[in-house]
């Protein structure tokens, strides 16, 4: 996972400056409330085209069985699919004629079986820099199977990933931040997670600028994009030299999960990063 921080910088009795510092590896993104009033920078449903590479929309497949090198690899395993033509449920798509990989304006279904297993894959290639929140609704069209798994990759690096059962019609919301620079490549992913049936995962992707503001000179909200089932504990320093805990250990639920401190408990300007407890 690409781990970023930020830093905060107080004053008493004025609003909450934050800015943004891209580190190396490591290192967990710690990201504050965004403003409201951001604009959208991509859209995957209106942004769906029957063209490749029309507002930044790429649509391919990885092919798992063909891949001699386990791993997803952005650069090599990346296939811009072939046609565009309805899809399983009529929709226009971009598929794999005899298959299920396919990905429309809405959903997503992957392929499993017949000795060959796919991932649907919809990438979006980053045309700004900074700071950004990527959020969305994941849910199953139809109850049953075992469910689909989503996951996003930049320039193939794991950063957030989620099961959707194979009952789980209604489904949930998804938001976390990470950092880009123009040219990355996010790729959205969805895999069987086992069986091919009742496959198709509904979902759509926003992409605006994370303009992190505080109208308070009171508060900091810190965001940790989490894995489920993962301990982190969240760490400051004054410096990036010298780290000290804050808060207690937290077990990650696949969302951002957010902790929420005074300013005036710290004091002096700082920076948070979220280091994974080895079990």
């Amino acid at each position: 996972m690409d781990w970023r921080l930020s830093r905060v910088e107080s004053q008493a009795r004025s609003a909450v400056l934050a800015s943004v510092k891209r580190l190396p590896a490591g290192l967990i993104l710690a990201f504050f409330c965004a403003s409201a009033s951001a604009q959208p920078i991509a859209d995957s449903v209106s942004g769906f085209s029957n063209v490749q590479g029309a507002n930044n929309w790429h649509y391919g497949y990885y092919n798992v069985t063909a891949d001699t090198t386990p791993g997803y690899d952005p650069e090599h395993d990346f296939t811009p699919f072939p046609v565009f033509e309805p899809g399983n449920l009529g929709s226009p798509a971009w598929r794999i004629g005899s298959f299920w990989t396919e990905v429309t304006a809405t959903s997503a279904h992957p392929h499993a079986g017949d000795a060959q297993e796919h991932w649907a894959i919809r990438r979006w290639i980053s045309g700004t820099t900074g700071l950004v929140r990527i959020s969305g609704h994941l849910a199953k069209h139809s109850a049953g199977g075992n469910g689909v798994r989503f996951t996003v990759y930049i320039n193939g690096r794991k950063v957030f990933e989620r099961l959707v059962s194979g009952g789980d019609t209604a489904g949930s919301g998804y938001s976390f931040g990470v950092g880009l620079k123009e040219g990355d490549r996010v790729d959205f992913a969805v895999d069987a997670a086992g069986d091919i049936f009742y496959d198709t995962l509904v979902h759509s992707i926003q992409i605006e600028p994370a303009e992190w503001v505080m109208t308070s000179a009171t508060a900091i909200e810190i965001g940790t994009p989490t894995v489920p089932g993962t301990t982190y504990q969240l760490l400051r320093s004054p410096d990036l030299a010298n780290w000290s805990p804050v808060a207690a250990p937290f077990v990650g639920t696949g969302d951002t999960l957010y902790h929420l401190f005074s300013t005036r408990e710290f004091g002096t300007p700082g920076y948070f990063k979220a280091e994974v407890v080895p079990e």
